[in-house]
């Protein structure tokens, strides 16, 4: 089972010094542990705007920031020790391949890449198609279709179930009808987000509803099951630990949670914060048995965090910054 508990510890600092700045009462001034310390995180950095996004790695020892050379991309592919433009969920398993979509809203290719060989080749189109993750066989894939543009929500996607398609060939089977937003394929298990209507004081507004059910389609059977029920906050997976157990996240607009789902409806989450509050949150990133997470305060002075959490330690914050955003985009190397 996963340990419960709030207690976060405030490791390196930040490379624009914070002397003078008293830690939040949830949190304890400490050094970080010696594998955290030894750790060389990658990281994106980008400015409070997220414009001007360059990734990088992060001393957690000393709280310096070191930039690639020329380089570019989203996600950090520890495997093959580089850089690559892709989301993390089209990155397979073993980092020698990803996926990834373009087109519009009315059709769309599928590509994978060969990061060995560098070679790209679609293997699908049609949809639009959304990736929703790439195992070491096949391919999920989420179906969308478009409505007509607005001027205060421009073109709203509405999902149209989730696809498999295999690596050897063939088209995109169809596994789910329906409309829920699926995020995250594990080995055994995909996870999505629904609007579970029996909520008597849903969150959201004139842009709809937010989800606030999280549930797993079993791969082996296809029955689908809710793991997680939140009325009156919106609920979505931010990430997938030891393959099968999502992370979400859920917020009502006054307080915010991370969860974990070892089970079905677990009765407390793994931390727990008032809005505004400086917490672990998306993006995240699993190792072994680590999680790397971020937390970001949308308002000055931002305070962008790095985290660290184990089924024995709980949350530490390891790393502080301000006037900056600064996400998790791999593990240590």
């Amino acid at each position: 089972m996963l340990t419960i508990g709030t207690t976060m510890v405030l490791g390196a600092c930040s490379t624009q010094p914070m002397a003078g700045t008293t830690p939040q009462a949830s949190l304890v001034a400490t050094s970080p542990s010696p594998s955290a310390a030894a750790c060389r995180l990658p990281v994106v950095v980008s400015d409070v705007d997220g414009t001007n996004t360059r990734p990088a790695f992060l001393s957690l020892s000393t709280g310096s920031i070191e930039f690639v050379t020329g380089g570019e991309g989203g996600i950090y592919d520890a495997p093959l020790g580089r850089w690559v433009v892709a989301d993390r969920r089209g990155l397979a398993p073993n980092g020698l391949t990803y996926a990834y979509v373009d087109g519009d809203t009315t059709m769309s290719r599928v590509h994978l890449v060969d990061l060995l060989t560098g070679t790209d080749r679609v293997i699908t189109s049609g949809g639009p198609w959304a990736i929703v993750g790439l195992r070491s066989d096949d391919l999920y894939l989420m179906k969308l279709v478009y409505g007509p543009p607005s001027p205060a929500f421009g073109s709203v996607s509405t999902p149209q179930g989730l696809w498999m398609m295999p690596l050897t060939g063939g088209a995109p089977r169809r596994l789910t009808s329906d409309h829920r937003s699926w995020s995250a394929v594990g080995t055994s298990a995909a996870w999505g987000s629904e609007f579970n209507a029996a909520d008597p004081q849903p969150y959201g507004g004139d842009g709809g509803f937010a989800p606030n059910q999280i549930v797993r389609l079993d791969l082996a059977t296809a029955d689908v099951a809710t793991w997680l029920y939140r009325p009156g906050f919106g609920a979505f997976v931010i990430g997938l630990y030891q393959s099968d157990i999502p992370f979400v996240a859920a917020q009502n607009g006054s307080v915010q949670e991370l969860w974990a789902l070892s089970s079905a409806n677990p009765t407390e989450p793994l931390w727990s914060g008032a809005w505004g509050e400086l917490g672990p949150s998306g993006p995240m990133v699993a190792d072994s048995g680590i999680v790397w997470l971020s937390g970001f305060i949308p308002e000055p002075p931002y305070s962008p965090a790095i985290f660290r959490w184990t089924d024995t330690t709980g949350f530490q914050m390891v790393a502080r910054f301000k006037d900056l955003r600064i996400t998790v985009a791999g593990p240590c190397s």
